[in-house]
């Protein structure tokens, strides 16, 4: 054992926080092992990412309720060696994000940036590791702001067309403990945003905490390993039982905006807006009828339905102050 991970396992075992019992229904994730490798490159394209279902429906922060315009997914897979997390952020506004942030800086959580929490069973405290839209990473132990170096996990980030994706590599080793088949962790999964211009919330979350900003432990979700590889197919049954309402209403909001953004593509002013808008619509419909699509790509069309409808309603302002 290196003095590094005798270090981490001293502070865990010796002078961490007690468990309390927690005091609100916690959320599930069901880790399955991966099927294929994957490469860190943040872009979530590999088999293994296929096989694994997404969670959805992040809460603002200390409240009941989902976000709005900035949701987030994210999927978490392991083998014997390490855990993977993969997250996609919805961000209509990324062309205005800035993020400057390098590695080892605890300042990464006040740029747009993902924060994971992990609480290993019968260690005393839980670990922090942050990741920024460049990919530079912080990690730590517990919430008492103490200096740590970095340790040995990976992480990168792609930045795509109204989202950024993340990819997170962390060894059991730098964890101390390589759970058994169905053993729980308490984890949770959190974001950061800066920019509003679309509207959205600057602190989200997962799990349904209550106080002590990202920090209350005691509410974190739970994270169960599961020790078999899933089929695509029961991936998706599983998917749909994560976020039940949260896919819901997204269903829902797409419906509406769809009826009431029929019919209005003469208001754009040139063929290409036009092809665009009918291409919008086209997808939304086909999103609709695939029982296959995931929470983040029905999400992720709802946002760009939600610009057009803001565009809609500004050509209609104009029409009328025209007239």
């Amino acid at each position: 054992m290196n003095r590094t991970v005798f270090r981490i396992m001293l502070i865990l075992l010796v002078c961490g926080y007690c468990r309390a019992a927690f005091s609100v229904e916690k959320k599930c994730y069901p880790c399955y092992m991966i099927s294929s490798p994957i490469k860190i490159d943040g872009q979530l394209d590999e088999s293994a990412w296929r096989s694994l279902p997404e969670a959805a429906g992040f809460h603002i922060l200390h409240r009941k309720k989902y976000a709005e315009f900035k949701q987030t997914f994210f999927k978490a897979g392991w083998n014997r060696k390490n855990l993977y997390l993969g997250v996609k952020c919805i961000e209509p506004d990324i062309g205005q994000v800035k993020v400057s942030k390098k590695d080892g800086d605890s300042r990464i959580c006040l740029e747009d940036s993902i924060e994971l929490f992990l609480f290993p069973k019968t260690l005393q405290k839980y670990f922090q590791f942050m990741v920024n839209m460049k990919g530079k990473r912080w990690n730590g132990i517990g919430a008492g702001g103490k200096v740590y170096p970095l340790w040995n996990w990976k992480a990168a980030c792609f930045q795509g067309k109204g989202f950024w994706s993340l990819e997170v590599e962390i060894p059991f080793s730098v964890l101390v403990r390589t759970p058994a088949d169905n053993e729980k962790w308490n984890f949770n999964v959190t974001r950061n945003t800066t920019v509003s211009g679309s509207g959205g919330n600057r602190y989200t979350t997962w799990a349904r905490l209550k106080s002590g900003g990202f920090h209350d432990y005691e509410n974190f979700a739970v994270l169960q390993f599961i020790n078999r590889s899933l089929t695509v197919e029961n991936s998706l049954k599983i998917e749909e039982s994560l976020s039940p309402d949260f896919n819901s209403q997204t269903k829902a909001e797409i419906k509406k905006l769809l009826a009431e953004t029929r019919g209005k593509e003469s208001m754009l002013e040139n063929n290409g807006e036009k092809t665009a808008f009918n291409g919008i619509i086209t997808e939304a419909q086909k999103k609709l009828a695939d029982n296959q699509a995931a929470p983040s790509e029905l999400y992720f069309i709802l946002s760009r339905l939600r610009q057009l409808q803001k565009k809609l309603t500004a050509l209609e302002m104009q029409l009328l102050l025209d007239n």
